[in-house]
């Protein structure tokens, strides 16, 4: 199990072959479904996989909305018509594009026909940071984010520069608020670093040493039975009620949290006021004057997974740089911090 958790990441600058991305999926495998941002359909960086006879390709929107389980029997007719020729045993997913579409194509890959090998190509600088990695899909409900999902670890990934070049400054500057995350958690060599950095902070310089430090916890505690793989989380509980309530982008949705979770922990003098002040300032501000009505900000609190009875929930706060943990907080507090802050 360890094998299949821990998957290589293969860091190229151009496309690899489709042999290689076989060969790491498994010696059986022959034949792969492409599930394909719609926007790469024509791409010329693509050119030589399209002309091969052992794939297919499923083009998609990006977005949240195609990871919707509305879409999903959409998801899984089109599959059962471009696979009627292929051999499940020789077969393998394959996911080209951001988050949204990893976290599909995982959760396809997890169900159909009990499972199939897949393999992920992140083509933006956050999914490259996070989706990819861990082995988590996901899919949204009634406008809830990742309510279902299922754990079903990638064979490899391939972080392909050609195509995370394509990227805007603008995007890649979005995938802030994960690598912070990180850094974060991680503390040490690599938080001094990211805090020595000129702004803007290189996503791309620290993108390695980011997924290392998640891979090194996703190896502690795989499938989140312990409270280590939780610390991920960090950021997270007030990220997605922002990106689904605001709305913000997944990545800034993800700052505004790291933020929330940092001046709790000061309110609550779990963090001295210097090294709050030193990690505040390497967070993006995104400045919104829309405030979530409190019962919507509680509905979508109670979908939270981290959840518990009681009204409880495990919230990650920070004590400093490579020390963050986990306490168990009611609704209510948590409700009345938002309204300190100005969120609700």
């Amino acid at each position: 199990m360890l094998c299949e958790i821990m998957n290589p990441v293969f860091f190229s600058k151009h496309l690899p072959s489709l042999k290689k991305v076989f060969s790491s999926v498994s010696p059986k495998i022959k034949q792969a479904l492409i599930f394909c941002d719609k926007k790469f359909q024509f791409h010329p960086l693509l050119k030589q996989w399209r002309k091969n006879n052992q794939v297919n390709f499923y083009y998609l929107n990006a977005g949240e909305k195609s990871k919707s389980l509305e879409n999903l029997p959409l998801h899984i007719k089109k599959i059962i018509f471009l696979n009627r020729d292929f051999d499940k045993n020789s077969l393998c997913f394959i996911s080209f594009g951001g988050g949204s579409l990893i976290d599909l194509t995982g959760f396809l890959a997890s169900i159909y026909k009990r499972a199939m090998p897949v393999a992920h190509f992140p083509t933006t600088w956050l999914s490259a940071l996070d989706s990819a990695h861990g082995g988590k899909t996901a899919l949204n409900f009634q406008n809830v984010k990742n309510l279902l999902g299922t754990y079903h670890f990638p064979k490899s990934v391939f972080i392909v520069q050609d195509f995370l070049k394509q990227n805007s400054e603008k995007l890649k500057q979005e995938a802030l608020g994960e690598l912070l995350k990180m850094a974060f958690i991680e503390g040490g060599d690599f938080y001094k670093k990211i805090k020595q950095e000129r702004k803007p902070i290189s996503v791309e310089k620290f993108l390695k040493p980011a997924v290392q430090a998640k891979m090194k916890i996703v190896k502690q505690d795989p499938f989140e039975t312990r409270q280590i793989r939780k610390k991920l989380n960090l950021g997270h509980t007030v990220g997605h009620i922002l990106e689904s309530l605001v709305p913000l982008t997944h990545g800034l949705a993800i700052s505004q949290g790291l933020l929330f979770s940092l001046d709790w922990s000061f309110h609550k003098n779990f963090i001295k006021s210097k090294t709050f002040e030193e990690m505040k300032r390497l967070i993006p501000k995104k400045k919104t004057n829309k405030k979530i009505p409190a019962v919507l900000f509680k509905n979508h609190l109670r979908q939270d997974k981290k959840h518990k009875e009681g009204y409880k929930l495990d919230f990650i706060f920070i004590k400093k740089p490579g020390a963050v943990f986990i306490q168990s907080v009611s609704e209510k507090e948590l409700l009345r911090e938002a309204q300190r802050q100005n969120i609700i």
